[in-house]
């Protein structure tokens, strides 16, 4: 679909965070012993040139330490390149060329090492009579060839020939077998039985991959009977497939020929040519077929739904081997019907074979087919371990096990591994890349996803995953083009509306981001699921959307009952006098995420005598947080991929007093799961600042800022009110760690007001207020710093709404540094938004010795940033109109020895108010938890 656009000509080169998984898994191949592994991926980065120095040695040095020919001849190719004065690895090259019999570099190498006196004449002596020797080879293979063998001399010609090739294979010099193998070829009066112990020597002596490459070679002008069912016998039997014109030619030859039933059937069966086989295996009934064909036999059954004649089949044979039961078992596959047949013959041959990987991969793969997860991780774990270098599915479906069981960390380390077995597998890089993307990794997810779909470029739904972690990367416009080129060839795609909502979000442009949503709500085509998807991204763009009032705004949550389930509990334990008040926390932020700073100070200062605390996770990929997190609770418990059933199921089963939301409807949401009210008491908090929608959720925790007196009809819950600010924070270490330096504010530079602010929440009458407030300071800056800044098109798009109130270019600066703290840091008035507030960024720039301008709006939304600098202890920075907000702006700017005494204060201001008083807001909290349960079970 993108074949031609400039944007995809690159993308089966790998980007940097891709490279450097690849080095990763290289370095950790080589620590844990894998030659294999650690070629495969040396391979994948010097296919694209990016073998650096550290890569070449590990190889150099694995492939020489485990005598991997090929392994040490490229990591010595590749270390000489780097570095041709290294003498070392100059001998390392000529011991690689000597071992893969590649004599006429080793000489070249030679002469190099012993102008330098680095290697003996002798030595040279020796390789010279190597070369002579492949030379008189060479010439014997064309006496030998040269003219028609007589019947009476073909037994001493093939003796001879045998000869020549076990000299070429001694030597390791493949390309002379290679010549042998042609002249087999070109004399057609060699017998044909010839090329088959051909055939068997030389797989005797090089490795599977070569064993291909050989078989390949030996039928470029040849079929015949025997050495049709040779190659099929060894196709079947080691899982190779067989393209269907090579199928139909080898089936030319071998059908009706006597003996060769077997490969009859399992080229019929491959070709789906059914009745044909049908009638082959009613003709030959008390036929012993050949193990090899037994995959086709038993899927032929199961098509006939003959499957009481495999019962027979085996019940004849007292013998049964494992091979034949997984052979048997692997004619089922793919057929959901046979589920159960297929998991008994696995059991069989597991009991007979403890030692065989597939056997175990495939018995893991039925289960979980079944939904036996549990098993299928144990059989997945005990493949890997009999054969960890081998079976890239193995290790695939053991990671694709692990996620479903919540096992992400470890599900990770397995897709990793599944691609340092095989980098060049698309599949892995699409998990890793989706897997990433859930995680919030969006570089690795991008460079995944590039790699993906360089080689299937026509999957619609990728390129939409893969322009969501572009808009994630501040990459818009590139996103924008991908988007808008899907939606001209399938304007029927529901994804790509989604996806072009949430860029239109990155561009500021929230009225028209909801309205998109809201047709998707509307319409009686979108499927429910959708509709969900729809309805969290309309209600997050409302919030911020400046042409709602709050009547309006409160309006727009009536959907969330409608599509959310309905109340599935009425009755719940009651809570007794000498128990413990059990409070859980439902989240998807339990990790790395702004959320966490607000939610540690609570955690960490309960009350364990008196309340017992329960997480439910729905972190796809813990970190050092979730850690942290796990320490601070008295249960944890992983909910991601519970139905929201099983995890009302297992809230009920917990017992819990008090429910408590953290996310709203923002990525990762459960109120799904709160809808089926599994607790007696349920709330939001933090997450996402305004009200949920749902009935079934009966409070809304927040301060009286938030949600003053008289606004109590804009929320569907009921505020709950602390008596101090509803958010205190523990900053992460980097925060601790920075010291701001405040410059000095009477050298004559400008005033900077700024903002860290999104996108979304810049609007019309924001942006004529800012401009206003620059108009009326001399000598002052605008300064918008924001990671979707980052992206050259969304900054000038910004810009220019600036630029078109009156703000001159020269006046403004919209981009995103990089270096956050001192950016912030250099601002010396930060201006809030309206009617949406900042957050997070509004403690940070205090915690940075910036002052904040905010103005009360709507509830609860609008009142973020009152509540925050009402906490600090400074209502003097509050406004309650746009025009007290402008003079209060201007007011401070022109006076810079107050502004120069708060910032030298602000830091330690916030240090000792209820922002930072941890304890202080959890005793506030756990007050107002046992005074809703008072009232509630009194």
């Amino acid at each position: 679909m993108f074949e031609d656009r400039s944007w995809n000509k690159d993308f089966s080169k790998p980007c940097p965070a891709a490279q450097e998984l690849i080095r990763e898994q290289l370095e950790l191949s080589y620590k844990q012993g894998s030659i294999k592994r650690v070629y495969k991926c040396a391979q994948f980065l010097d296919k694209y040139q990016l073998i650096a120095d550290k890569e070449a040695k590990l190889l150099a040095e694995a492939g020489l330490k485990t005598g991997h020919k090929k392994a040490a001849l490229l990591g010595c190719q590749r270390l000489v390149e780097l570095d041709p004065s290294n003498h070392e690895s100059v001998q390392f090259l000529l011991q690689s060329y000597m071992s893969v019999g590649d004599f006429k570099h080793a000489h070249q190498t030679s002469q190099i090492l012993l102008a330098q006196g680095l290697v003996d004449e002798s030595f040279v002596a020796d390789l010279n009579d190597k070369i002579s020797l492949k030379h008189e080879l060479e010439n014997l293979i064309i006496q030998l060839f040269s003219s028609p063998v007589s019947t009476s001399e073909s037994e001493l010609h093939f003796s001879q020939v045998q000869q020549v090739l076990q000299l070429a294979a001694d030597i390791n010099d493949m390309e002379l077998c290679f010549k042998v193998v042609t002249g087999c070829l070109s004399a057609r009066s060699i017998p044909n039985a010839w090329v088959i112990s051909i055939f068997d020597l030389l797989t005797e002596k090089f490795d599977q991959n070569t064993h291909l490459d050989l078989l390949d070679h030996l039928r470029i002008d040849h079929y015949w009977a025997d050495f049709a069912e040779h190659f099929v016998k060894y196709c079947s039997l080691n899982s190779k497939s067989i393209d269907a014109q090579t199928a139909q030619k080898l089936l030319a030859v071998v059908q009706g020929v006597p003996g060769k039933e077997s490969a009859s059937l399992a080229l019929l069966v491959l070709t789906q040519q059914w009745s044909k086989a049908e009638r082959l295996l009613a003709k030959n009934k008390s036929i012993q077929w050949q193990n090899y064909s037994l995959k086709s036999l038993a899927k032929l059954l199961c098509n006939l739904n003959k499957m009481d004649a495999l019962d027979r089949l085996i019940a004849r044979n007292e013998n049964t081997s494992a091979e034949v039961f997984w052979l048997l078992a692997a004619g089922l596959e793919g057929n959901s019907k046979a589920l159960e047949r297929r998991l008994q013959l696995l059991q069989q041959a597991s009991k007979l074979s403890e030692t065989s990987s597939q056997i175990a991969n495939d018995l893991g793969d039925v289960y979980f087919a079944l939904g036996r997860h549990e098993e299928a991780k144990n059989a997945f774990y005990k493949a890997y371990s009999l054969a960890p270098d081998e079976n890239f599915y193995t290790c695939y479906n053991l990671a694709m096990t692990l996620q479903v069981l919540g096992g992400n960390k470890q599900a990770l380390d397995y897709y990793k591994v599944a691609l340092s077995i095989d980098p060049e597998r698309s599949v892995s890089w699409k998990a890793v890349g989706n897997f990433m993307s859930a995680s919030g990794s969006a570089h690795l997810a991008h460079d995944a996803f590039r790699l993906y779909l360089a080689v299937y470029p026509n999957d619609v739904e990728v390129w939409l995953q893969y322009a969501t972690m572009l808009q994630s990367l501040n990459e818009i416009e590139l996103a924008l083009d991908i988007v808008e080129e899907i939606s001209t060839q399938h304007p029927n795609n529901l994804t790509a509306k989604v996806v072009f909502s949430g860029l239109n979000m990155t561009l500021g442009k929230a009225t028209q981001a909801r309205q998109i949503n809201e047709q998707l709500l509307y319409s009686k085509d979108t499927p429910h699921h959708f509709k969900l998807q729809a309805l969290g991204n309309a209600l997050f763009a409302s919030n911020y959307d400046p042409k709602l009032n709050s009547e309006e705004l409160y309006g727009k949550y009536s959907l969330v009952q409608l599509l959310l389930p309905k109340q599935k509990y009425f009755e719940w334990n009651a809570s007794g006098n000498n128990k413990k008040i059990r409070v859980g926390y439902v989240s998807a932020d339990f990790k790395t995420h702004a959320c966490a700073y607000f939610i540690e100070p609570l955690l960490s200062h309960y009350n364990h005598d008196r309340f017992e605390v329960f997480a439910y996770s729905g972190v796809n990929i813990e970190d050092e947080y979730t850690d942290l997190f796990k320490g601070k609770v008295d249960h944890w418990r992983y909910i991601a991929k519970l139905s929201d059933d099983k995890a009302a199921e297992l809230i009920r089963s917990d017992e819990i007093d008090i429910l408590v939301d953290l996310s709203g409807h923002t990525s990762g949401s459960r109120l799904s799961v709160l809808a089926l009210k599994p607790a007696p008491i349920q709330m939001s908090w933090l997450g996402y600042g305004y009200t949920t929608g749902l009935p079934q959720v009966d409070y809304f925790l927040c301060d009286w800022e938030m949600a003053p007196e008289g606004s109590e009809m804009l929320f569907y819950e009921t505020p709950l009110r602390l008596d101090r600010p509803s958010f205190t924070i523990k900053p992460h270490q980097k925060y601790l760690d920075f010291e701001p330096k405040r410059r000095d504010l009477f050298d004559g530079s400008p005033i900077v007001f700024g903002s860290a602010t999104r996108a979304i929440r810049i609007n019309d009458q924001l942006i004529a207020a800012w401009a206003e407030i620059i108009s009326r300071v001399p000598n002052s800056i605008l300064n918008i710093d924001n990671p979707n800044f980052a992206d050259p098109y969304s900054a000038e798009q910004m810009t220019q709404r600036f630029v078109d109130a009156g703000i001159p270019r020269e006046q403004l600066k919209i981009e995103h540094a990089g270096d956050y703290f001192n950016t912030i840091a250099a601002m010396d008035i930060c201006l809030d938004c309206f009617p949406h507030n900042s957050g997070t960024t509004i403690f940070e720039m205090l915690w940075c010795g910036t002052p904040v301008i905010t103005k009360r709006d709507r509830p609860s939304v609008g009142r973020i940033g009152v509540s925050i600098v009402q906490g600090v202890g400074r209502p003097e920075w509050i406004a309650d109109s746009v025009e007290e907000y402008i003079e209060k702006a201007v007011s401070l700017a022109l006076d810079r020895e107050r502004l120069a005494m708060i910032t030298k204060s602000l830091r330690n201001d916030f240090k000792t108010s209820q922002l930072y008083d941890g304890e202080g807001f959890c005793r506030s909290v756990e007050r107002a938890y046992e005074h809703i349960l008072s009232e509630r079970f009194s």
